[in-house]
């Protein structure tokens, strides 16, 4: 976003609408307003990749979008379960596995 500043609106949770809409046009230095909001029980979350976060960026990622948290070892994030990308429901459950960061 460069030459543009965004200012977020709510606590947490993704993205629920902005002020331009999208595909509006906005002045150099202008500034985007995204409306943050938890997603709806049961609603659609698409997963992050968590790869290379540590526990508490993980939990703190996953948890904003309604997620559970389940990690497993310690370390930074490896692998994930359901894998990023996927499309889960609101709720769901995700195992995390952690491992020391490569030297």
């Amino acid at each position: 976003m460069k030459g543009l500043k965004a200012v977020a609106s709510g606590r947490a949770g993704t993205v629920a609408g902005q002020v331009p809409p999208p595909g509006a046009r906005v002045p150099y230095g202008g500034a985007v307003v995204l409306h943050l909001a938890r997603p709806q029980p049961g609603s659609p979350v698409y997963l992050p990749d968590l790869a290379g976060l540590s526990m508490k960026e993980a939990g703190t990622a996953l948890v904003d979008l309604g997620l559970q948290f389940y990690p497993a070892g310690s370390g930074v994030a490896g692998r994930q379960y359901p894998s990023y990308g996927t499309m889960v429901k609101n709720g769901s459950l995700v195992k995390v596995w952690f491992s020391p960061p490569p030297r």
